[in-house]
């Protein structure tokens, strides 16, 4: 072959080198890019996910927190129930009490054993109501007032020494402190 075939075909060589550095070089460089891409989509995902997780963390700290307030709410609820029928009925009670103690205290001294026995089953009554917390003070001075007035009336009903107006006196005093009291403190019961 001749000198000029063979530059010829060396020429070619080259340029089939040189095309084939171009395309390990592009592909080389693609690779690299590829690769780039690969590594910052994961971050994009793994940032994605650390942001979701974050995401539903608060959404169930939310949700718990929602929860809490709805049994906070319903506790109130049945706290503010059970004060509501609490405060009715000591009312009731105490309505029932100062007819009854009207009525005794207009009734002759030799006719006083109905009512009386009347008011002494009224404090039983009251001695057992279940009342809430905030009225337990108010609930132990009606309770005491009631016994100091059944036991004003029994003085007067037993008459000693035809004294039985002076010796029930300190009685009803007595009486009207404890269920001033009474009053007093079943007003300050929050509603």
């Amino acid at each position: 072959m001749s000198t000029g075939a063979k530059f010829k075909q060396r020429g070619y060589v080259v340029w089939v080198v040189l095309a084939l550095l171009a395309v390990v070089s592009i592909g080389a460089w693609r690779y690299s890019e590829h690769t780039k891409e690969q590594k910052r989509l994961a971050q994009v995902r793994q940032q994605d996910a650390q942001e979701a997780a974050q995401k539903k963390a608060e959404e169930q700290r939310r949700e718990a927190e929602r929860r809490e307030l709805e049994k906070r709410l319903a506790d109130e609820g049945r706290e503010r129930d059970a004060l509501v029928a609490s405060k009715k009925a000591v009312d009731d009670l105490f309505m029932r009490w100062e007819d009854a103690a009207r009525v005794a205290s207009t009734t002759s001294r030799v006719s006083l054993s109905g009512p009386v026995t009347n008011l002494q089953a009224l404090r039983r009554q009251a001695e057992q109501l279940v009342v809430a917390p905030c009225m337990d003070r108010a609930k132990s001075s009606l309770v005491e007032g009631m016994g100091h007035t059944i036991d004003g009336f029994l003085e007067f009903m037993q008459n000693r020494y035809q004294a039985g107006d002076r010796l029930a006196k300190p009685h009803f005093d007595f009486a009207a402190t404890s269920l001033a009291d009474f009053q007093n403190t079943r007003n300050r019961c929050p509603l």
